[in-house]
C-alpha cells in the first residue's frame, strides 16, 4: 500500500510496512510544524512505516536546542523511532560515498554516514536534501520536494 503526501511543493509517496531512515531536515520540518512531516511521523507512530534515525541526526538535532524544553521535545520524538549506531560497515561504506561524491556533489561525511546507514540497514532514506544524496545510486530516496 502507498501513502501519498501532497502539500504545496511537497509531493511524497511512501510504501507502508517499509523501513525508512529519516534525515535531519525532515525532523526539523516536523519541529517547525510542516504538515507533511507531521504525517510522516504519524505513519511511524501508527506502525504504517518503520522509522529509523542515525545517531548523527540525534547529535545535529540536540546541538540546535536553545533550551531544556526543546531537548525534551526532541528526546520524545526520537524515542518513537529506532536509533542506528555507527558500525564499522557503515563507516567503510560512508568513506566510499564521501570519496566518490564529496567533492563533486558536496556530500559531507555526516550525509555519507546517514546514506550508508540506510544502505547497510536496507532502508530507504527520507530527505529533502536531494543534491547531496541523489548521486548515490545504491540507496533509494523517498524524496520530499520543496
Amino acid at each position: 500500500m502507498l501513502i501519498r503526501f501532497v502539500k504545496g511543493a511537497i509531493d511524497l509517496t511512501i510504501k507502508t510496512d517499509s523501513k525508512y531512515v529519516i534525515d535531519t531536515d525532515i525532523f526539523i520540518d516536523f519541529l517547525n510544524g510542516q504538515s507533511f512531516a507531521i504525517e510522516i511521523f504519524e505513519a511511524v507512530k501508527t506502525g504504517k512505516i518503520h522509522g529509523y534515525f542515525s545517531i548523527l541526526t540525534e547529535g545535529e538535532l540536540l546541538s540546535g536546542c536553545r533550551n531544556w524544553q526543546e531537548q525534551e521535545k526532541i528526546d520524545s520524538l526520537l524515542s518513537k523511532l529506532e536509533r542506528l549506531d555507527i558500525s564499522t560497515m557503515v563507516i567503510r561504506k560512508a568513506a566510499e560515498y564521501r570519496r566518490s561524491y564529496g567533492k563533486k556533489f558536496g556530500t559531507s561525511m555526516i550525509d555519507a554516514i546517514i546514506a550508508a546507514s540506510a544502505y547497510c540497514h536496507e532502508a530507504d532514506l527520507l530527505t529533502r536534501n536531494i543534491k547531496h544524496y541523489s548521486p548515490i545510486k545504491e540507496i533509494h530516496l523517498g524524496l520530499c520536494h520543496k
